[in-house]
């Protein structure tokens, strides 16, 4: 079981997906890693990822310089 975090990535139905917002209990707002230009955003009810989603690594952070 996986708590849902903004700004992680996530394995999730076989994408990898980033969270970008949450209701808690049930929603989680999703978008694809963008390819080919663009992404594709989407919802999914926060049990079921909650339960089938597997943690993949952080977003890449911008510099502070930038």
């Amino acid at each position: 079981m996986t708590f849902p975090l903004i700004n992680k990535i996530y394995s999730f139905n076989n994408k990898e997906t980033i969270v970008w917002g949450q209701d808690l209990f049930r929603k989680v707002y999703l978008r694809t890693l963008p390819k080919n230009g663009g992404s594709v955003f989407y919802t999914a009810n926060w049990w079921k990822f909650m339960r089938k989603a597997k943690y993949i690594k952080d977003m890449p952070q911008l510099s502070k310089a930038y």
